[in-house]
């Protein structure tokens, strides 16, 4: 693997806000009936489900630090 754990992540991290600034950009021209229905059944649920991964991601380095610390 080219990348470690911690740069995926924060590509990831990268990635998302890249993709929310987009979004917020949108909105700005886009605001009709069609936009609010896509962020309340898509974008909404896609947030909380990234930001949920990222903490889990970040959780899971660090329980995969503590055992590669522990592993003589």
């Amino acid at each position: 693997m080219t990348m470690n754990h911690t740069s995926a992540v924060e590509e990831l991290q990268t990635a998302w806000e890249a993709l929310r600034t987009r979004w917020h950009e949108l909105g700005e021209v886009w605001n009709d009936p069609v936009h609010e229905r896509f962020a309340r059944e898509h974008w909404a649920p896609l947030e909380k489900q990234t930001i949920a991964a990222g903490q889990s991601l970040g959780e899971l380095l660090r329980v995969l630090a503590a055992a590669h610390r522990n592993v003589p």
